[in-house]
Order: C-alpha cells, then structure tokens, then sequence
C-alpha cells in the first residue's frame, strides 16, 4: 500500500513540473533564440560567404570521391566448372583472384579519365596500344623473342601454402611453363606454335622465345590471357581444382563458395596497386563481392529489377527494352556479342561440293541475312560482322560496307535465284544432300539457314549433339561434312580458321596466300603493329570475304545495365587482351545513394 501511494505522489510531482514548465514566461524562451542570434552573428557578411563556399566543396569532393565499403553482387556467366584455368575454361572466379602480365590502360578506355580509343566492351581486344603493364611493368619485343620486366613489392594472398611472399619472375616462368608446355592442360600449344623457351634469367626478368610466325598472337596470349597462378598449391595438392587452395596476386581473395549456388570474394588487404586516378588509394574499394549462379534469364532480371544484383551482362533488345520501361533509374551500356557462329565446310574431301567457290558462294546468297537480323534480332543486329567485329574498337581494320568490292558486296544480297544459277554452273542444279553438327543452344539460327538453303535445293540435316562429345569431335575437326560452331570474332590476328592443322580450321583451309598474309601480320605485329591495319583493309579482308571458305551469320546487340549506385563503371566487360571483370577493383558504392533508393 506504501508503495503504491508513492507512486502515485511522484506521478502527481512529474505533472506538476510539466504544467509549470508549460506556463513559464515567453520572454524566456525569446532569451534563449537571441543567444543563438547573437552567436551567428559574430560572423560577418564576407566570412559567412566564405565558409558556406568552402562547405560546399567540401561536400562536393566528398560526394564524388571513391568511397571504400559495401557489397557488391553480379551473377556468373556460366556455373564454375572448377578452379583451376589451366585446365579448362570454366573457373570464371580466377577473373577476380588471379592476374596477368599485362592489363588494360584506362586511360584508353571510357569514363572522364578515359579518351574513348575503346569502350573496353568485348572480352578480346587484341590491339597491344591498349596494353598497361600488371604483373610486368614493362616489356621488350622484338622478332621471335619477348622479355618482361617483372614488377616488384607485389604479393600473394596470404594464405597456406604461399602465406603472402613476394611475386617474382620465377613465379611467372612457371604459371606459363605450365600453361603452355603441359600437354594434358587446356592451354597447351603444340612445338612450333607456342613458345619455344620461357626463363626467368633473374628474379625480375622473364624471357620468352617465340615463332617468327606467332611472335605477335603468343604475345598477347603470354601477356594477357594467361593467368599467373602460384606454384606451392600445384606442387602440394597436384592442381588448383579445389576452391579453398585458390591463391593469386589479385584484387579479391575466394572466401566461400556454394556449388551451383555463390561465390564470396573479399578485398585482398595486401593488395599492390593503387587508384592512378586517386593515387593516395589502394585498391580495390568495395569490401565483398558475391557472384551468383543464376540460369534462367527471367530470375536474372527479376534480381536486377529488385536491386539484388548490381550490374547483369548479355541482355538482348527485347529484355533491354523492358528494363528500360520498368527501371529507367537503371544505367545501361550496348554493343555487338563477341562470339559468332561459323559454318564449316570441308574443302578436303573431292567427293563433296563445297572446294568449287561457285557453291560456296550460292550458299552465302541464299541465306537471308537480313531476315536474321529483323526476324531473329529484331532489326538488332549486324550483318556484316566479319572479318572485323562491328564494335568501335575496330574501325581501325574494318573496311565500311560501302568500300567492299562490288563482288563482295553482292555475297550479302539475298538472292535465291543467282544461287540457283551458281550452283547448276557447278554441276548440282537438282541441289545436293549434306549435314552439319551442331550444338542445341544453335539450334534456331541453323533452322533458318536451313529452310533457306533448302529453298535452292541443298538439303542440309542438322545433327544435334551434346556439349562433351560436340567439343571432341571439333577438337579433332571430325566432323564429316559441315560444322557449326561459335567462338570469338575479336581475334582476327589469330587467322586461325585459315590456319592449316588448326582445330579452328574447321573448313581444312589450305591458301599459300593466306598462309603468307598471316606470317607478314605476325612479323610487322613485332615490329610496327599500326602498320598492318592498312595491310589487313587492303590486302586481307575482301580476300576473305570473296573465298567464302565458312559462312558468318548476323551478331546481335546486347547489353549491360548497372545500379546508379556503382560508381566508375562505364559497362566494360575486359581491360586489356583477355582481361574480364578486371575493372572491378576500380568500382565502387555511392552507399547514401543506394539507401537512399531503399536498398
């Protein structure tokens, strides 16, 4: 009972305060704002302008200045298959752990520190002015040799069994030893074509002895698409095929990793390069990124569209279109897809009709090229495509449409009947029988070609295969009569569908022209590489185009869109030769703006 009275006598004390507190004098309350008058007043006129000047750029430098923290999340483009490159291609997580020799310049690239030479959009770019140094700061190349000068105070990530050493040259001699010498790796070059010789003569110089004729190409692949890897987890567990043994000198360090699930890479504190741009700057800026396996397209975008994912490649027209109407806060960049389909077609085999170019060349004209575009890409895509890719970056070596050869030009108009008259002049006016392996992700453009060259009489049967078996057969260019198959068209140094024994040369091209061409574009490559894009406009591409050794279907547009909250990213895909998602470490997270928007 005492307790419950004084209770309620302090109840009473407490509203009595507030009744009296609510009755004080107004002239109190005036008191108190004319303090707070009199203390800003102290500040004149002239002084009050420069603060709030001086304020104002302070915010604005803060504001638009790289900011550290924050997660960031992107899906695979395909599931890892592993994690070790050199054993195949699918270890995408290496993007981000591992590094090159050499990378990309930014200072090419787009951006506002960037002059736009490129748009860094492909995963290929195969033009060395757009080379920096990585792992080497610099390199020397002269006919059948090239030597690498090592960069120093760089480290691998600290953990078992490399516990963060210092990189050195020798280190290098090993990861492309291995890559390129080893003949059960996936990277293996054949004597001849690879490198003949690959030595650290000291622990900052790498030598490399090189074919006069893949002096160039090998370069490139020595400098920029072959990833350094350390040698104590190959030595101690045989392979880097287990996740928890990947180790690199990269930005991001592999931390988890659900199969067919995620992958969580976390920011390599002892990472060596800082931001050329913000040079007080180590890199990278943001804290984790998760990649996530996602396959369908639908989930992908839905992910994109919630903000659960910052940035999504590879999306088609239609797609692209939808976002830009539900999420117009999206950013987006676009260009032409980097792989395209060719159509093999023996040439060694007399039995079969394809070594008379007449027939060849009714193929080309009875394939509706501008149906495939409309149809397939709605109006979305690029019919001439080849030999030089549509992309910007390769206006250097791309002949305008306009200035092809009338010959040529006429190959890509749709004219059934000429191919009729064509192919009754070599002999098969009553057409032919024939088939073409094929892969089921081709499966819709080769019904089309298929409907088409039925049209003038060539029956052709599509032979649907499985990736594994499809991949050996091509390997070995087994297949009996025609091929279709897609890879890169970023690359068209490598020449290597006119390359004789090449797995690539699906047709069993054999041209002393060609084979002469590709040996003075590897050799002026070495020595003044400006020097062949006139060679290649002038004497190669029309050459090719004429031959119609393989058929090159339209490529379409795709796209990339981003979150507005990553910062510096511009839509690039590779920095450098074979360099992909290497811009990572320079993005970053404007993290008031994403909570901002919810998020």
């Amino acid at each position: 009972m005492k307790r419950k009275v004084g209770w309620l006598f302090l109840s009473f004390l407490m509203a009595l305060s507030l009744v009296l507190a609510s009755c004080a004098p107004a002239e109190e309350e005036e008191e108190e704002v004319v303090v707070i008058e009199e203390e800003e007043e102290v500040v004149t006129e002239e002084e009050e302008e420069v603060v709030t000047e001086e304020e104002e750029e302070v915010v604005t430098e803060e504001e638009g200045a790289p900011q550290y923290g924050g997660t960031m999340t992107y899906v695979f483009r395909r599931p890892p298959q592993g994690f070790d490159e050199h054993l195949f291609s699918g270890a995408p997580t290496m993007n981000l752990t591992n590094e090159y020799l050499m990378g990309g310049n930014r200072k090419k690239g787009p951006g506002p520190n960037g002059d736009g030479a490129t748009d860094y959009y492909l995963s290929w770019i195969p033009f060395p002015e757009y080379y920096d140094g990585q792992l080497a700061e610099s390199y020397t190349l002269e006919p059948g040799k090239v030597t690498f000068k090592i960069r120093q105070e760089v480290y691998w990530q600290n953990k078992p069994p490399v516990n963060g050493r210092e990189f050195d040259a020798y280190d290098a001699e090993f990861a492309l030893s291995r890559s390129f010498f080893e003949e059960r790796l996936y990277t293996y070059y054949p004597p001849g074509i690879g490198p003949d010789r690959i030595e650290a003569t000291d622990k900052w110089t790498l030598e490399c002895d090189i074919p006069i004729a893949t002096t160039g190409l090998i370069f490139l692949e020595l400098g920029g698409w072959c990833k350094i890897l350390p040698p104590e987890p190959v030595e101690e567990y045989g392979d880097m095929m287990n996740w928890k043994n990947a180790n690199g000198t990269g930005p991001y360090m592999l931390t988890d990793y659900v199969p067919m699930s995620s992958a969580t890479f976390t920011r390599n504190p002892n990472y060596w390069m800082y931001d050329e741009f913000n040079p007080e700057n180590q890199l990278p800026y943001i804290d984790t990124i998760k990649a996530l396996v996602i396959q369908d397209m639908s989930t992908k975008l839905a992910a994109l569209r919630t903000g659960k994912v910052d940035t999504l490649r590879e999306i088609l027209q239609e797609d692209a279109d939808s976002l830009l109407a539900t999420n117009p806060e999206l950013e987006s960049y676009g260009g032409y897809v980097q792989t395209g389909g060719y159509l093999y077609m023996r040439l060694d085999k007399p039995e079969l009709p394809f070594a008379d170019i007449r027939v060849r060349q009714a193929m080309a004209i009875a394939i509706d090229r501008e149906a495939i575009v409309n149809d397939l890409y709605g109006g979305n895509a690029s019919a001439y495509c080849y030999p030089a890719h549509p992309s910007p970056t390769f206006d250097v070596i791309r002949i305008p449409f306009e200035d092809l050869p009338e010959a040529v030009q006429e190959l890509y108009d749709f004219n059934p009947t000429k191919a009729k008259a064509l192919l009754a002049a070599a002999g098969y006016e009553n057409g032919f029988k024939t088939k073409c392996n094929i892969l089921m992700e081709n499966i819709d453009i080769m019904s089309v070609i298929q409907a088409n060259l039925l049209d003038v009489g060539i029956d052709m049967e599509l032979i649907v295969m499985e990736d594994g078996a499809f991949s050996a057969m091509q390997s070995a260019r087994a297949h009996e009569e025609m091929l279709y198959w897609t890879r890169s068209i970023c690359v068209p140094w490598e020449m290597a569908e006119y390359k004789v024994g090449d797995p690539r040369n699906g047709s069993y091209v054999d041209d002393p022209f060609l084979t002469e061409a590709r040996l003075k574009i590897m050799e002026s490559f070495v020595v003044d590489m400006p020097s062949v894009y006139p060679y290649w406009k002038e004497n190669v591409a029309a050459y090719l185009l004429e031959k119609a050794y393989h058929f090159t279907p339209p490529v379409a547009m795709n796209y990339t869109f981003w979150q507005p909250w990553l910062k510096d990213y511009y839509g690039e895909y590779s920095y450098g030769y074979y360099n992909v998602y290497d811009n990572f470490k320079w993005l970053w997270i404007d993290q008031d703006l994403k909570k901002s928007m919810g998020h």
